[in-house]
């Protein structure tokens, strides 16, 4: 079977645009370039200094899509994924999902996508760039909307430093995309198994404290109830659920105002920091 070149979307006239975007473009607030978390770091870094939100870019959907034009076994590979997912044939779907990613995991980018994130990190960062560490997270188109939440089912890589490495989590995020556990995901709330997906790159930030904050009960769903889950050092021990945060219930009233309702304080044993 023939397997097409997908068609790159047009972002810009200038070829590294093309790859990537800064949280500050307006081009970067688009779900279909940039994915869900891309778009939301951009929209809230876009608000006119109301939050302060650190600095980064995303690797574009073009650059995910020029990757997969430069790889013919992966297109191969995600054509058979499909094609077992959607029931067009028998097989097994552990064992092609985990061949699929184990195929990205293996490639490398190409020149050309490695000098467009150079090239961004230096415009961003100035020469320092390569003295910071950074987050390297997954952007999938699809995800984090109205009707599903795909949180933990992708990788995230913190603590990143140098091209090398970046680019290898880069690589990584993508072939997240297509585990099994992200593909049944997908599957159970009507989304399309083989999403084009984005890679956000932002400066990481050495936290005292970091947590999570849900502006709706994310038990009841009630938007009345905003949760607060908040622990030591970088939020990674939070979300990933190896410590016992504080956790802060603040209630929302009718003329948008806020109060605290609830407090419970967690034992906060374990605390993640960043190791340079």
């Amino acid at each position: 079977m023939s397997v097409p070149l997908l068609k790159e979307p047009a972002i810009g006239t200038n070829n590294n645009c093309d790859l990537t975007l800064e949280f500050t473009k307006p081009a970067c607030a688009s779900s279909q370039l940039a994915g869900g978390k891309g778009t939301q770091l951009a929209l809230l870094t876009q608000l006119d200094g109301k939050f302060m939100v650190p600095r980064g870019f995303c690797l574009t959907v073009a650059a995910y899509r020029r990757h997969l034009n430069e790889n013919k076994h992966l297109r191969d590979s995600i054509v058979e994924l499909e094609n077992i997912a959607y029931k067009r044939k028998g097989g097994d779907i552990h064992e092609i999902s985990k061949a699929t990613v184990e195929s990205f995991n293996n490639t490398q980018l190409t020149p050309e996508l490695e000098r467009a994130v150079l090239k961004q990190l230096s415009e961003l960062f100035g020469e320092e760039w390569n003295e910071k560490t950074f987050a390297v997270r997954s952007s999938a188109v699809g995800e984090d909307g109205g009707e599903a939440s795909f949180a933990g089912q992708m990788e995230s890589f913190l603590g990143v430093i140098g091209i090398k490495e970046i680019c290898n989590c880069i690589a990584k995020c993508w072939a997240s995309s297509f585990t099994q556990q992200a593909i049944e995901y997908r599957r159970n709330h009507g989304q399309i198994v083989a999403a084009d997906v984005g890679v956000c790159i932002q400066e990481m930030v050495e936290a005292d404290v970091a947590g999570v904050l849900f502006t709706r009960d994310p038990v009841t769903g009630n938007p009345g109830i905003m949760t607060i889950n908040v622990s030591y050092g970088i939020g990674e021990a939070v979300v990933s659920g190896v410590t016992e945060p504080d956790t802060i219930y603040l209630q929302r009233s009718f003329n948008d105002k806020l109060i605290v309702k609830k407090k419970i304080l967690g034992s906060k044993k374990i605390k993640m920091v960043i190791s340079v």
